[in-house]
């Protein structure tokens, strides 16, 4: 099967269910909360599309776990994750949650789990 390439301004939309295809969500000015779940979460499954998350200027707060990446990467910036019961997990593999360095984290319940890195404000 031959697939196009995925628009890049195609936000929150899987062009095609082969591996090689990309769900991109963008998140700003957005709240989670109080939430017996995850705040900000983004999901994909070995061998099925990949799955990137970006998100800024955006608060979770009150969750069981603020971000959550499984077998996806995010980018956060601008953001605060504070009163959560963790502050952010990545499990699968290539799973990674990024920061911009200037995120506020206070207040979650366990010790602050650490970004994977920091990419470079431009």
């Amino acid at each position: 099967m031959t697939t196009s390439p995925l628009p890049v301004a195609t936000p929150i939309r899987q062009w095609s269910g082969c591996a090689t295809s990309l769900v991109i969500a963008i998140i700003t000015n957005s709240v989670t909360g109080n939430n017996s779940g995850t705040g900000f979460s983004m999901q994909s499954a070995a061998g099925k599309a990949q799955a990137y998350m970006m998100l800024t200027n955006s608060v979770t707060a009150g969750n069981v776990v603020g971000l959550h990446a499984d077998t996806a990467v995010m980018d956060v910036g601008s953001s605060m994750i504070v009163g959560n019961g963790t502050n952010l997990t990545a499990t699968g593999t290539g799973a990674a949650v990024f920061t911009f360095g200037n995120n506020y984290q206070n207040a979650n319940l366990t010790a602050p789990n650490p970004f994977f890195a920091t990419r470079p404000l431009q």
